[in-house]
């Protein structure tokens, strides 16, 4: 991660989607973070692909990638974690791709002195796997589960292909997020600059 603050404290971190609170991460990490890096955590915490725009919001202002055509978004080059929340059960929100609108609450569970080996990010539990990108937000998710349920559906198969075979809706493993951390952020992020669809 970009720099320290003097200041630095491990958080621990409760994540879940809004609409689908079942789906959930607690994570442990640096509370100067760089948003760009805690976007960076929360994609791969929640098996996201990084293909489309994103921002945070704290008390009714928004921080992500600058975008000429919404100027309500204010550049998030800079701005560390512990500026928006810093007490324990304050929250900000992390929203998603503005078609599907995956709306994550982020909320500061616990707090505790930094230790060496804190600085990467650590998944400690959760629940069930992150929905597929553009299955249509938290509806498009339920419909697609309900498909999944029943063999008989007619549009069974042509989910199942689509999915490529290869979701499983209550899988959840630590082990296999902090592992996707120890790959992806360890030897180099995705770039949060780069232009996204929306």
């Amino acid at each position: 991660m970009t720099g320290v603050s003097a200041l630095r404290e491990t958080y621990d971190l409760h994540v879940a989607l809004v609409d689908l609170p079942n789906i959930w991460r607690r994570i442990q990490l640096p509370s100067d973070m760089l948003l760009a890096d805690l976007h960076a955590t929360l994609q791969i915490a929640f098996d996201w692909d990084d293909q489309h725009l994103h921002f945070f919001e704290r008390s009714g202002t928004r921080y992500g990638i600058p975008d000429d055509d919404d100027r309500r978004v204010h550049d998030q080059s800079g701005v560390r974690l512990s500026t928006l929340i810093s007490e324990v059960a304050e929250t900000l929100h992390y929203v998603y791709d503005f078609g599907d609108w995956w709306d994550h609450r982020v909320e500061l569970v616990a707090k505790c002195v930094f230790m060496a080996g804190d600085a990467q990010p650590r998944c400690v539990d959760g629940g069930d796997a992150g929905p597929p990108e553009d299955c249509g937000g938290p509806p498009g998710y339920r419909r697609l589960i309900a498909v999944l349920a029943d063999r008989q559906h007619a549009d069974y198969a042509a989910t199942v292909e689509w999915l490529n075979g290869f979701y499983f809706p209550q899988h959840f493993d630590a082990g296999d997020v902090n592992r996707r951390f120890a790959r992806f952020l360890g030897r180099g992020r995705r770039h949060a600059s780069q232009q996204r669809k929306p």
